[in-house]
Formats: structure tokens, C-alpha cells, sequence
């Protein structure tokens, strides 16, 4: 765990990778791992957003109330805490966790400045 202040949340981790043309993202949670793969020349800002909207999804489907999001993407979470967004993903992920804090939830967008794919 990345902070103390965060014990109890359950963590979710999002990825998202470019090999050549091929975009792909990734989200990893206790007992769940799901990949996707993306259009041809999606980008790598494509591929992170993608995996963000996924790691909302699995709050959705679970009952804990305590949930923070670790991301390598600095630039996503600037999006996703921006008044300004016009992404429509972007929106979507604002308007999914704005509605999450709604019902009780407590979700956490963090950086994670440890994983970097190595």
C-alpha cells in the first residue's frame, strides 16, 4: 500500500501500454484481472483513460465502500480533476465517480509514481 491514510480502501491498479500499433489496457484488483485491447493506433492517453473507466466498473460490481485507483498518468488525472474536460471518456469517468461519491462510495484517484512497467 502506497499510504496509511489508505489501509483499509480496496486498491485497484490501471495500466494502459502501446507495442507498436497495438494498444492495450489493463486493470488489476484482489481477485480480478481483466486486459483490453484497443483500436489499432489508439494512444497511450486512450489506453489509460480506457483502463480508469474500467477500474470504475468493477466498483460498481462490488460492495466495499472504500476504493482508491492508483494510475501511472499523471495526465489522465489531471483530465479526470479538470473542470474543463471535453474527452468524452473523460466526462463519463468524472460523471461515473461523481455519482459513486453519491451512493456512498469513497474513490480515490492517485498517482502511482512507483510503476512505471518495470
Amino acid at each position: 500500500m502506497h499510504s496509511s491514510e489508505h489501509s483499509h480502501y480496496l486498491e485497484i491498479y490501471t495500466d494502459g501500454s502501446k507495442d507498436g500499433v497495438r494498444t492495450a489496457a489493463a486493470v488489476v484488483a484482489p481477485n480480478f484481472v481483466k486486459t483490453v485491447r484497443l483500436a489499432d493506433n489508439a494512444s497511450i492517453f486512450a489506453a489509460e483513460i480506457h483502463a480508469l473507466d474500467m477500474a470504475l466498473g468493477i466498483i460498481w460490481r462490488t460492495r466495499s465502500k472504500d476504493y482508491v485507483i492508483f494510475s501511472d498518468s499523471l495526465s489522465s488525472l489531471e483530465d479526470i480533476d479538470s473542470c474543463e474536460a471535453e474527452n468524452p471518456l473523460i466526462l463519463k469517468i468524472q460523471k461515473d465517480h461523481s455519482e459513486g461519491i453519491n451512493t456512498g462510495k469513497s474513490i480515490n484517484f492517485l498517482l502511482d509514481s512507483q510503476s512505471h512497467g518495470y
